[in-house]
Formats: C-alpha cells, sequence, structure tokens
C-alpha cells in the first residue's frame, strides 16, 4: 500500500485509518496464505468515485 507516496506492507490485522485529503494506492495484494477479507468505509456524505474490480482466474 502506498501512503502520500511512502510504500508500507501489511503483515497481519488490523485496521488504517487514512485522513481526507492524504493521497493513497494502489493497494496490491501479491500473496495471500490465508482466508482473506478487505473492506473499505467511508463517511463521506457522497461516493465521487466509479468502484473498479478486477477478478483474476482462478488458478488451482
Amino acid at each position: 500500500m502506498t501512503i502520500d507516496g511512502e510504500e508500507s506492507y501489511i503483515a497481519q490485522s488490523g485496521s488504517i485509518y487514512i485522513p481526507a485529503g492524504v493521497k493513497h494506492c494502489p493497494l496490491s495484494v501479491d500473496r495471500v496464505t490465508h482466508p482473506f477479507a478487505f473492506s473499505a468505509l467511508s463517511i463521506a456524505p457522497v461516493c465521487d468515485a466509479e468502484p473498479t474490480v478486477q477478478v483474476l482466474p482462478d488458478r488451482s
């Protein structure tokens, strides 16, 4: 995950708060070895972005 131009790696469960106006993303998932859930929450009164989802083919 990149926050304000600095790459960060998330290696354990937790929550991240990013204040309004802070540039963030891309969020990349390099490797998943356990069940994984991702949730994005915004308290903005209006969503001004179009969501994009990329579904990759199953490699099994």
